[in-house]
């Protein structure tokens, strides 16, 4: 498989991605998939997503500025993240990003 056309576009969908035990998970699962054959996007609620300073490759990061409490906003802006990165793959993370995704 060469070029982007035929990576398959994967897209995390997390509530933080600060440095912390789930957002470890992420990192090492990112880092250790080929890059020749799928291309990470990062979608995160709210946060600095500070973690990403550990990921070994450029990974976009779309922060979401998510409000305090429920923010009907939200699954608007994820569903524009998945059309732009042309998603083949979406994983969530956590009850709160998996309800939004799904909405999305």
């Amino acid at each position: 498989m060469t070029g982007s056309d035929t990576q398959k576009s994967i897209v995390h969908i997390l509530p933080t991605f600060e440095v912390g035990g789930l957002e470890n998970g992420v990192v090492n699962l990112i880092n250790r998939m080929d890059g020749r054959r799928f291309r990470h996007t990062l979608c995160v609620f709210s946060g600095t997503a500070e973690a990403r300073a550990r990921l070994l490759r450029e990974v976009p990061v779309h922060l979401l500025g998510k409000r305090e409490g429920n923010d009907p906003r939200l699954p608007f802006r994820i569903a524009r993240v998945l059309r732009e990165t042309k998603a083949d793959i979406v994983r969530t993370y956590g009850w709160g990003a998996w309800l939004e995704g799904v909405i999305a």
